[in-house]
């Protein structure tokens, strides 16, 4: 189609071509483009930073632990110390019980008898390398049990202090003041002196010990994150406290009530 425009036309009239016909482009410009996928992104439950989150984050953090020796040095220990109480017994349970009176108090540091007395041996002769691999076991099966227990019982504790506060939240608090200024060992030897030496009661005395920390870690928390916005808005729809608790505590960030 012609596409020139007259010269008579008046300066202040609308100049007007004649275009051709052709299809329109579905595609929107790009600052809506920007805000349609940004409400998209908030619609469908952010996957975009979701992605992020899971995906750069993680190795970013990877690649600063390899930067830092001592941090490095610690987690290959831990690694080493976790494979050996697994393994250990299984492979040194008969070994650790072996007695031999021509070794005993073998020097450490010596490898004339074998590597299993590299760490010397005891009164009865027996492997303290093998006795070590054979009670680690025990001992990270006491750790690890003191204190998940201790965490999971202090942080709802903590929580429920933090959300509530009042006099159930300084009533506590006191008896955590107590808890902390007890020594964990002194107490732990007491309470298995007149309970049975199980092993049952040392992980419940090391966890009551425990408490205080992550009762106050967790109680700090929750002080800061109940006056926010999102916490105030659930309460004005009705959620209930127990509920607002439990849908708070697995992230600090405002989600649907």
């Amino acid at each position: 189609m012609d596409r020139s425009v007259t010269r008579d036309e008046p300066q202040g009239t609308a100049r007007k071509e004649a275009v051709p016909d052709r299809p329109l482009s579905t595609a929107a410009p790009v600052g809506e483009a920007a805000v349609d996928s940004g409400q998209h992104a908030e619609e469908g439950g952010q996957p975009a930073e979701r992605m992020s989150r899971s995906g750069a984050p993680r190795w970013a953090r990877l690649r600063i632990l390899v930067k830092m020796p001592l941090p490095l040095t610690a987690a290959i220990l831990l690694v080493l110390l976790t494979v050996v109480a697994v393994v250990g017994p299984m492979l040194a349970a008969d070994v650790a019980e072996r007695q031999d009176l021509d070794l005993r108090f073998v020097a450490p540091f010596d490898l004339s008898h074998g590597w299993l007395y590299v760490l010397g041996g005891d009164a009865l002769g027996r492997s303290v390398l093998a006795q070590l691999a054979v009670g680690a076991r025990a001992t990270f099966l006491v750790a690890g049990c003191a204190v998940a227990l201790a965490a999971v019982i202090g942080f709802l504790v903590g929580l429920v202090c933090g959300y509530r506060g009042g006099w159930l939240d300084a009533s506590i608090m006191r008896i955590a003041d107590v808890l902390a200024t007890l020594p964990s060992l002194l107490l732990a030897l007491a309470v298995l002196f007149v309970l049975s030496p199980d092993m049952t009661n040392l992980i419940a005395v090391l966890a009551v010990t425990r408490l205080p920390v992550y009762m106050r870690v967790a109680r700090a928390q929750a002080l800061e994150v109940r006056e926010r916005v999102f916490i105030e808005a659930a309460r004005a729809i009705g959620a209930t406290p127990s509920r607002i608790i439990l849908r708070a505590s697995g992230r600090w960030s405002p989600r649907p009530f």
